[in-house]
């Protein structure tokens, strides 16, 4: 729990800035520009995939099969085959810098395809130096770069807004210049990692550079699909709607990003501990149990407490961003089962049967793909976001289903999928109702249904935190005397 709470300061000051820097955006850059924005960093984040090539899940995976004293060799072969991909993916922008400016602008900017290329490679630094800090489980300063990323960002957004009259140019100059600071500073904390000597006599790496690119292979395809399945839904608005609706459709996404930092929060703490937990007890099912039950009602509960109080959420946008008020119930499903998720997909990553993340990554990509071609021409943006939302269902329940055929575990399914059941029918209600009454009373219903399904955990969560504070309160009694 405390290296919990060490990583997610991190988170807690991110949402804190993200609660102040998206209501300024919304009301300083319009729908349509703010729609071309989401097509330059979808297009730098499916870039960043290619450059990867999967080495950072190799890096995760095999962390700590080796000795502490070969881990710099395994991030320093990760990192090589990194800088191998890394040049023929420029040489292809930039030989196809026209179709994708295009693509992206509905112009030919040259000039915006390399700051394309420098976005990439200051995304790819900053997620390695997010990693090593990460696999260190050394949450202080892990927050410390996820913050100073987003604190960057906004500021240098706020001065060039002052100096140029685009939208764009501003917001996108903000995030390469956000990624490149923060991922200096995560490099200059752990140069020992990236720049310190080898110890000659450590040996050699349990995994070579043939074992990583063996590992990683097979989740390139899977990370394209999943990049589909991500952002099949802004290619739709785009191309069926236009930008100005995929403006408003990326407003609605810079409120769920507020709740998808928790789920990052949450990924960077799980991943590491639920190895390592592993690795020393393979037996210790209920460990597993139990953070999926704690983590399925908190993440419920965010996404019905969103929902329910939508309309003073949505106010922070900005009057132009109005129609995000019925896109934003199905978005929120995105950070609320992808991360319940992560608590019930483990079997697959310990049995290292990595292929099922290709079969269940398609699966949810064709279905949510289909929804958006069919949803989108009639809907706009609320058939994308309810198309996507329930997605992410199905995700969850792929990632399921495969993982408890290596890894069973007592996740007490049957008592969540009525409340997944609830929360489904209460958002399809509120994508067709602007009445905040409606709201209210079927988030009433809703609580008492979560109530319900969740009695023990919610009776363990009260008797901790009693627990812990009278603990606190009679240390301070006795502190006094």
């Amino acid at each position: 729990m405390n290296t919990f709470f060490s990583f997610s300061v991190g988170t807690w000051m991110t949402i804190l800035v993200g609660l102040v820097s998206t209501p300024v955006i919304t009301r300083l850059v319009s729908p349509n520009e703010l729609g071309v924005f989401s097509m330059f960093f979808l297009v730098m984040n499916v870039m960043t995939l290619a450059v990867m090539f999967g080495t950072d899940q190799s890096f995760i995976r095999f962390f700590y099969e080796e000795n502490p004293s070969n881990r710099i060799k395994l991030f320093r072969s990760s990192i090589t085959i990194v800088m191998l991909f890394f040049i023929p993916v420029c040489l292809g922008m930039l030989f196809f810098r026209d179709r994708i400016s295009l693509f992206i602008f509905d112009a030919i900017r040259p000039l915006y395809i390399i700051l394309l290329i420098i976005a990439v490679a200051s995304n790819f630094l900053f997620k390695y130096a997010l990693m090593v800090l990460r696999m260190q489980q050394k949450g202080g300063w892990y927050s410390t770069v996820q913050v100073l990323n987003k604190v960057t960002n906004f500021l240098f957004f706020i001065f060039l807004i002052l100096f140029m009259t685009s939208d764009i140019l501003p917001l996108m100059l903000a995030v390469v210049f956000g990624l490149f600071v923060a991922a200096v500073s995560g490099i200059i904390k752990e140069r020992k990692f990236w720049f310190g000597k080898v110890d000659p006599h450590s040996g050699d790496p349990v995994n070579s550079k043939k074992d990583i690119l063996r590992y990683s292979a097979p989740l390139v395809m899977t990370n394209i699909v999943y990049w589909l399945f991500q952002s099949f839904d802004r290619i739709a608005i785009k191309e069926f709607a236009g930008f100005e609706e995929l403006g408003i459709y990326a407003g609605a996404i810079r409120i769920v990003g507020l709740a998808v930092v928790l789920e990052t929060a949450f990924t960077t703490f799980w991943v590491p501990v639920s190895f390592d937990r592993y690795e020393k007890n393979p037996e210790d099912k209920a460990f597993f149990s139990k953070i999926h039950r704690l983590v399925a009602l908190f993440m419920l509960s965010v996404g019905l407490l969103s929902m329910m109080f939508r309309h003073v959420i949505v106010y922070l946008l900005g009057p132009e961003y109005r129609e995000a008020l019925m896109i934003l119930p199905f978005l929120m499903f995105i950070p609320v089962f992808y991360t319940i998720s992560e608590t019930t997909v483990k079997g697959i990553a310990f049995a290292k049967k990595t292929i099922w993340h290709l079969v269940i990554a398609l699966i949810a990509s064709v279905v949510n793909i289909s929804g958006n071609i069919l949803l989108v021409p009639v809907l706009g943006a609320r058939g994308a976001a309810i198309s996507t939302g329930l997605s992410y269902v199905l995700f969850f329940i792929l990632r399921t289903f495969f993982s408890q055929r290596y890894y069973p575990v007592n996740y007490q399914l049957k008592k969540l999928s009525i409340q997944i059941t609830g929360i489904i029918i209460y958002a399809a209600i509120l994508t067709f109702s602007e009445n905040i009454y409606v709201d209210l009373a079927g988030g009433l219903i809703m609580i008492g249904l979560m109530a319900m399904g969740f009695k023990a955990e919610i009776r363990q969560v009260l008797t901790g935190s009693l627990n812990e504070l009278f603990r606190q309160l009679k240390t301070k009694k006795q502190s006094r005397k």
